[in-house]
Parts: C-alpha cells; structure tokens; sequence
C-alpha cells in the first residue's frame, strides 16, 4: 500500500552529485556528447575546446567546451526533452542501431565537467536558432529540474552558429568545474583527436562523418588495419595485415532477441621482417604493435566501445600474439545482454557468451602464435638492441649498487640503514609480472634495468630484486614515450643518464621504503607513478609549432 503522507520529494543536490560522478574522464564525457551528434545524422562534427587565452603561455586553462554539428536539429519541445533526465525513449532520435541507450549521457557526461549545459538548434536554415539551459546551482536552489528556455545566445555562441547555413545544433558546457577548468589545453586537445580518430574510425570510413577537433580535420585510424588487408592467413608472410577468416564469424547472443556478435580476425604485419630494410622501427610504430594493444576490440554500432582487451585473459598479452587484433561487433539488439555502463566506455559479458567467443577464437590465438614464431624461425627473430640499452645504464649499476633503503634524521643529518628485513607481503606486492622477470633474468644484479614494456603505460616500476635479498630496484619502460625521446638521445653512461637513473631509483626506494611503514600510502605512490608517467607521454609526445619545437620532433 502507498502511503501518501510520505514526503518522496527528491533531495536534487544529492541526485545532481551523483549523476555528474560517474566517473567520465574530460575525453569520454565529450565523446559521449558527440554520439547525439551522430544520432542526428550529422556529416560534420567540431569539437571546439575553449581556452582563455592561447597566446599566453601561462594560460592553457579550458574556459568552454563546444560541440557543433550540422544534423536535423531540434525544435523547442525537442531540447526540453534532451535535458530532461531519461530523455524518452519514445522520441524519433532513438532509433534501432542508435548510439544512445540510457538518455542520461547529455545530463550526467556535460554535468562531469561543467555547472551549466546549453543546447542551441535549429531544424532548418530559415529559423532562428533557439537556447535552452539547465545549471546544477538552479536545480539545487529551486529543488526540481529547472529547464531555462528561449535564453539570448552569448557573444560566443553567435560567433559559433553564424557559419552554419543549415539545420543543426550547438552543445555549450560552461561555468567549468574547478578541476576540469585545470585541464591543460594543448593536452586535452591531443588526447580527444587521438580518442576521435580511433573510436570513430568506422564512422568516418563507412558514413563519411567528419570530425574536426578545433576545426582541424581528424584522420580515421583503424587498429584492425582493414584497408590495407589483401590476404588471409594461409598466404601470410608477414609483410601486409591478413584475414583469418574468408567471412567474418557469427556468434548468437540471444536466440529469443536475435541479438548476435560477429567477429573479425586480423594478423598485422611481423615487424623483424623488415630490419634488412631498416624499417623495423617504423613498422612497428607505425602499426602500434606494443603489448598494450593486444586483445580485443569491441564495438557497439560501429563505434569503439573498449580496446585492447583480453577479455579474462581469452587473448593473452604477450609477445607471441604482438600481430593479433580481434573485433567483436555488437548492436542495439546486444544491449540487455551485455552489462554496458552509462559511460559506454566499458561492458561486461556472461560467461556463457564468453565461452562461446573462447571455443570461437582458440584456434586463431594458437595460429598468430604460430605464424609469429614461423617467421622468427626464418632468422626475423624480434630484436631489440638490449645490448645497447643495458650499456646506458651500465655506469648507473656500478655507482648505485651499494645503495640501500635507510632512515635520515634530521637532527643531526645522519642517515642510517634500516635493519630489519623487508615483510614477504611488501616484496610480493612490489614483484614484477613473469614475462618482465623473464626478460631481466640475466639482470638480476641491476639496480636499474630496462624492460620492453609496463602495465599501464607506466615509465618506472619499483620492485625488490630477488628472494634473497631486500635490494630495491626499478624498472624502465623503453616503450614510454619518455624513455624513447629523452634516455635514447643522451650519451650511454652519461652524468645525465646516471642523474636521471639516480632519480628513479631513489623515487623508488621511497615508495618502498614508505610503504613499508604505511601500507596505505602504497595506493598514492602508484598513483602518482601513473599520473606522472602519463603527463611525461603526453609532453614528449607532443607536436610543438616550428617556433617551439626545440629537441622535440
């Protein structure tokens, strides 16, 4: 029975917080943004990435975030409805095969990043454009959605829709968060080209959308190399990407909905193949053929949902599956039975279509690990120059050997050894995967060592050296942007080379030794390795104008 005396008046600031702390990064929360545009059927898309002033060095903070696309547009009643909470699925924009599920990703992806969402459309090029808004301070004050409609367009979105000739709409998210207001523009922008060129690719390739990102053009980028497939794997010879099936692989999901997986298989090229021709590098870079990137590929309507996974381990990350890309393509139909997040950036399968994706895919994971190592077998053996790298440090190795975790007072500025050995649960939490012990087996005496990757794009790893002894030592990732840009142009042996080494071994011995006195700050450190690593990636990786370009091209 229905107690009508109960107040269920909704506390909105609580339900504010909550939609907008989904956990959206600034890259995926605009991507979310940018499906609408796609569900308009839109052939051109800006995202236009506001700064306060981009002459001005000190000032790359994000002041606006716009998104502008040339689509059917909508009327007033029409962008009432896109921010209302659970836009109606009733409504002619959601339709089969549509980018949008929930009707939340406007509301909760804009209200991630800024206070106030505007939406200004029009459906033909004869009419005014029309604005509407919501502000979370509005809603929190009045306590109920509050839409402000037939709002006057800022000095800033004029500018914005006098070029467009046509239907269209403009998505505004100003007044930004604190934290999202901090954004480095020159970052941000490189990351959300990156995000565009990949998840979009399809889109792009088979539909002809444009996607610009503040007004440049964004190149598709396909992982699976589709474009450049002319074979399939029986005439491999790990010059050009192969097809491991002549058709693509169906799998039913749900025999009741009819909704079904299908699958395509690719083997890229085997970089070694080409060192004769010096071109090893260049393959390699060029097809991003790094640990990271093994697995699969999974997508909803042609739009990238997760990438590089290995779906519990079903395509293990390793050496020997370094050619493998696999797809899984899903649809609509999918939706009530996979568990896709409001996000769309993460799902999850039943066991039992993951059995089925596992009796599918087994023979192409042995075939790729066999097809790599034929080619190796034909003296293409994949090589990297660890001779040289180990040479870099080598100096380093004698000069920190003796080094040792220890206590400083500073008192009297003495520093003394901590005596009693490190707890077996520091050093098990503080032990690198089995392929990167395989990899330094022959190490085991070096403070610091270079390994061909890490887990998570992480430049250092801080690990103990060996069972026998509470030696800290740390790892560095060749891979890592910085490593590559920086470690490889200095000197082997250098004073540079041994500062830098200095460095990252005495920021690991801090993390150790920290963490064995408070296990809880272990949780900062790797955080901190893994903001730290990806701010450096992101810097060494940048393109700079001509005029700043310095070292860096």
């Amino acid at each position: 029975m229905i107690n009508p005396n109960r107040d269920t008046k909704m506390p909105m600031s609580r339900i504010l917080n909550g939609i907008s702390n989904f956990g959206y990064t600034t890259s995926d929360a605009i991507l979310d943004i940018v499906d609408n545009c796609i569900v308009a059927k839109a052939q051109n898309i800006n995202i236009i990435i506001g700064n306060r002033d981009k002459d001005v060095v000190d000032d790359k903070s994000v002041q606006y975030i716009a998104i502008q696309d040339d689509g059917i547009g909508m009327d007033i009643d029409q962008i009432f409805n896109a921010l209302m909470l659970g836009s109606p699925k009733s409504e002619k924009l959601y339709e089969e095969n549509s980018l949008s599920k929930f009707g939340f990703g406007l509301k909760s992806a804009g209200f991630s990043q800024a206070k106030t969402i505007s939406v200004i459309s029009r459906t033909n090029e004869n009419e005014e454009w029309v604005k509407s808004f919501i502000n979370i301070d509005s809603i929190v004050d009045e306590n109920h959605w509050v839409v402000f409609e037939n709002e006057e367009l800022t000095d800033i979105e004029k500018k914005l829709v006098e070029n467009c000739k046509t239907s269209g709409t403009l998505i505004m998210l100003i007044d930004m968060s604190p934290v999202n207001e901090m954004n480095n523009y020159i970052f941000l922008t490189k990351q959300i080209k990156e995000q565009v060129a990949i998840t979009y690719h399809r889109i792009m390739e088979e539909d002809n959308v444009t996607f610009m990102v503040d007004n440049e053009t964004i190149e598709p980028y396909d992982p699976l190399f589709c474009k450049e497939i002319k074979n399939i794997v029986d005439e491999y010879d790990g010059k050009n990407p192969c097809n491991f099936w002549s058709k693509e692989k169906i799998i039913t999901i749900n025999s009741k909905t009819k909704s079904r997986a299908t699958l395509k298989a690719v083997q890229l090229p085997y970089p070694p193949g080409f060192k004769e021709v010096g071109r090893q590098s260049e393959v390699q870079k060029g097809y991003k053929m790094y640990l990271k990137n093994i697995g699969f590929y999974i997508y909803r309507n042609k739009r990238l949902i997760s990438q590089a996974v290995t779906l519990k381990n079903i395509c293990p990350r390793d050496q020997d599956h370094m050619s493998l890309r696999i797809r899984i393509d899903l649809d609509s139909k999918c939706d009530n039975d996979v568990n896709l997040d409001v996000k769309k950036t993460r799902l999850e399968f039943s066991d039992k279509f993951l059995t089925e994706i596992k009796n599918q895919v087994a023979s192409v994971i042995n075939q790729s690990k066999n097809l790599w190592e034929l080619q190796s077998k034909k003296g293409k053996i994949l090589e990297v120059d660890t001779t040289e790298a180990d040479r870099r440090h080598e100096r380093s190795n004698k000069k920190l050997a003796e080094t040792s975790l220890g206590v400083s007072n500073i008192d009297d500025n003495q520093r003394k050894p901590i005596q009693n050995p490190l707890d077996p649960e520091i050093k098990a939490e503080y032990s690198l995967q089995k392929d990167i012990l395989e990899e330094i087996k022959e190490k085991s005496s070096y403070r610091v060592t270079n390994v061909q990757t890490l887990e998570r794009d992480l430049l250092w790893e801080p690990y103990v050296g060996n069972k026998e002894s509470d030696d800290v030592c740390v790892a560095l990732s060749r891979e890592h942007s910085f490593y590559d840009k920086i470690y490889k142009e200095l000197t082997p042996g250098s004073d540079e080379v041994v500062l830098l080494d200095a460095f990252f071994l005495s920021l690991a011995m801090a993390e150790i030794g920290i963490s064995a006195t408070n296990r809880q700050l272990s949780k900062v450190f790797k955080r901190l390795r893994l903001t730290v690593s990806g701010y450096l990636n992101d810097f060494t990786e940048l393109q700079l104008d001509d005029d700043e370009s310095g070292d860096f091209e």
